[in-house]
């Protein structure tokens, strides 16, 4: 770790979970009666792949859980850069390349596959008729973006998760496309590092090289 950078990173984590606690006033009365939010926080070195600064939780004395690391929760729209990655490198279905101005459809749809029905929704529950790619991606559109997650493949969009650097394969699901998938903190940060440093996947690791009492290097990362 770096002790600057942790050092940031805690001040940081105690700082902003009080100010949202002191900002809203349903979290303001839960914290009265001891029903405090937690917060976790990990930063890496994307050309290294060494972790810099790890917090696990609001105070280590109450919980011991490694939120950072430990912790699972649905990544929502964090997965969204992932899709337009596939759809530029991949292509169409059709087998014609997509750009940032290429048009997708942004309008309601539902799915119907293995007897199920699904129909994503934006989030402010409006919908563009037409919308250029790049727009599509920096508005967090779901249509749009579910539309053209269907549309370059799943098993494509897992082949590109797995190439940034998650381990665990997720179901090839439509709703995938949305960010439907259970991730750790660390895990985010793997896929995220590899985009940072231009597509070069280095593993994440907390452990530079181990050494004996003698000096002997019995491990070291590369």
């Amino acid at each position: 770790l770096n002790v600057y950078a942790q050092e940031a990173a805690q001040k940081a984590a105690t700082n902003g979970i009080e100010n949202i606690e002191s900002w809203y006033k349903s979290l303001k009365e839960k914290k009265e009666k001891g029903k405090r939010l937690e917060v976790a926080l990990i930063s890496a070195d994307p050309t290294t792949g060494y972790i810099e600064a790890l917090v696990g939780g609001r105070q280590y004395k109450r919980s011991q859980f490694n939120r950072a690391i430990q912790s699972h929760r649905q990544i929502g729209s964090i997965v969204k850069p992932a899709i337009y990655l596939t759809a530029l490198e991949v292509g169409s279905d059709e087998g014609r390349p997509f750009q940032p101005i290429s048009l997708l459809d942004d309008t309601r749809f539902t799915y119907e596959y293995e007897g199920q029905s699904w129909s994503p929704r934006n989030y402010d529950g409006k919908h563009f008729d037409v919308v250029p790619m790049y727009f599509a991606l920096s508005h967090s559109l779901n249509s749009a973006t579910a539309r053209l997650g269907l549309k370059v493949g799943l098993d494509e969009i897992i082949e590109t998760l797995a190439a940034m650097g998650l381990e665990n394969s997720p179901d090839s699901l439509p709703s995938l496309t949305l960010g439907a998938i259970e991730l750790s903190p660390f895990e985010v940060l793997q896929l995220y590092t590899t985009l940072a440093s231009l597509g070069t996947y280095r593993r994440l690791t907390l452990i530079r090289q181990i050494e004996s009492l003698d000096g002997e290097i019995l491990f070291k990362h590369s």
